[in-house]
Formats: structure tokens, C-alpha cells, sequence
């Protein structure tokens, strides 16, 4: 099992696990409890490990959103309840979540542990969203411990991503709606900001996620064998746990001893 096959294997279950928790009842009620709907609520909550910054700043962050929307939203919200307040109770909730959805076993810990070194050699001053989020304090529990870094985990691609697509002289946009067109509009993007779909485009595509994960790359050769099987298997269990999809060809690979 080698550091790319991992970063392709885990994208989607770490994409769709770090999302689970946005629209569970527990964090609708959380936003309410600042006066916020659940739009503000994931919007400061994201953003605001950056700080209580402005509407433009928190636009840049949000790279796939569409900058307009953000603004909008942060300013709105920010009336109501300031940024990193939001912050720190979205990623309660996010932590709520694990411990209602996961159990406390040695494969998260083992998890949390290489997820957390994988966290800590991506690149600083580079992805704000990360370096946001490793400035809070870690929970003790496996869990909530191996939640939190599968959270950065997913920043991490995302803001590799954005680099990458823009590498190959695509848009957000663009890009966004290639790969979803049925969430564009969730993103704030109307259907006159979609583009004319080509060949050409989707071979551009094709080429920014192979870039993506080679910019992730450097960041994951950190980890051994073991800690790569470690990070493969926590997400698989997690995966299960959550009820995601996730081919566990990989896994079953890694308990009969090979490694691909």
C-alpha cells in the first residue's frame, strides 16, 4: 500500500464523511442556539477558524464557493454571532457527531495518530483552512480525536485541489461544474455561470485531480506501511460506521498482509 493509492482510495469517504454532520439535528439545533440557520452556521463555522476577518477574506477562502454567496451569508451571520465563536461550536458538533456515529476503537486511534502526522507536514502559510483548523486544541477522545483530523484531511484536498485546477486554467466554476453539476447551485452559482461543456474541459479535469494528489503526496510519504494502513483502515471503518460507500479492497488486502 503506497502514499497515492491511499490519497485516490480515501478521497470520496473522507469528502463525504467530513460532511455527515452539517445537516444532523444535533448541529441544526447547535446553529439555532446562535441564531443562525444552517447555511450561516456551516459558512462562520468553516470559516471561522480564519478569525473574525472580513467578508472578502472569508470569500478567498471559500474557494468553490461562488464569492458573492459568501459574502453575503458571512456578513449576515457575523451580525448575529461572531465568527470564531461559530467556529468553535461548529466543530463541537462536529465532534458531537463522532460520538454518537463512531465507537471507540484502536483502529481510530491508530487513525487519529497518522492522520495527525499527515496534518502536520502539509504546508503552512499555504492552505488557510488548515492552518485554521490546526490551531485548535484537539479532543482527548479517539473518536472525536479522529474526526477532527479527518476534517483537515478533507481541507487539505480541497485547498490542493483548488491549486491544481487552477494549475490547468480552470475556473472554480468550472471546475465545480464538471464534477457536480447537481450541487452548483447549492454553491451559490446560477445557470448562466455554467460553462459550455467540452472534451477539452473534462481532460482538464482529469489532469487537476491526478495534480491534486500529487500535491497531497509529500504530505502523506511521511507515513510507514503501518501508518498508511492505519489511515486506509480508519477511514473505512468510519466509512462503515457512517454509512458511506467505500471499496474496501484495500483493506482486505492490508489484514491478509500484502501491500499493493
Amino acid at each position: 500500500m503506497d502514499a497515492a493509492t491511499v490519497i485516490e482510495a480515501t478521497a470520496v469517504p473522507v469528502y463525504e464523511l467530513g460532511e455527515a454532520y452539517y445537516f444532523e439535528p444535533s448541529t441544526v439545533a447547535a446553529a439555532e442556539a446562535l441564531g443562525l440557520d444552517v447555511f450561516m452556521f456551516y459558512t462562520l463555522g468553516r470559516g471561522g477558524v480564519l478569525g473574525n476577518v472580513d467578508a472578502d477574506s472569508a470569500a478567498e477562502a471559500f474557494i468553490w464557493h461562488k464569492p458573492e454567496l459568501v459574502r453575503f451569508v458571512w456578513n449576515e451571520g457575523s451580525a448575529i454571532a461572531e465568527p470564531t465563536r461559530v467556529a468553535t461550536a461548529f466543530l463541537d458538533a462536529a465532534r458531537a457527531y463522532a460520538r454518537r456515529t463512531f465507537k471507540e476503537t484502536d483502529v481510530l486511534r491508530k487513525f487519529a495518530d497518522a492522520a495527525a502526522s499527515v496534518v502536520d507536514a502539509a504546508p503552512r502559510g499555504r492552505w488557510p483552512f488548515v492552518d485554521g483548523y490546526r490551531a485548535f486544541d484537539v479532543s482527548e477522545d479517539a473518536r472525536a480525536r479522529a474526526y477532527q483530523q479527518l476534517l483537515v484531511l478533507r481541507e487539505m484536498r480541497g485547498a490542493a485541489s483548488g491549486e491544481a485546477v487552477a494549475e490547468v486554467g480552470l475556473t472554480p466554476a468550472e471546475a465545480h461544474y464538471l464534477n457536480s453539476p447537481e450541487m452548483f447551485g447549492l454553491y451559490g452559482y446560477v445557470e448562466d455561470d455554467a460553462p459550455d461543456v467540452s472534451d477539452e474541459l473534462f481532460e482538464r479535469r482529469a489532469i487537476a485531480e491526478e495534480r491534486t494528489s500529487e500535491i497531497l503526496l509529500t504530505s502523506y510519504e511521511v507515513l510507514d506501511d503501518d501508518g498508511l494502513s492505519a489511515l486506509y483502515e480508519g477511514v473505512a471503518e468510519m466509512a462503515k460506521s457512517a454509512r458511506i460507500d467505500m471499496d474496501d479492497e484495500l483493506l482486505t488486502g492490508s489484514e491478509s498482509g500484502s501491500r499493493s
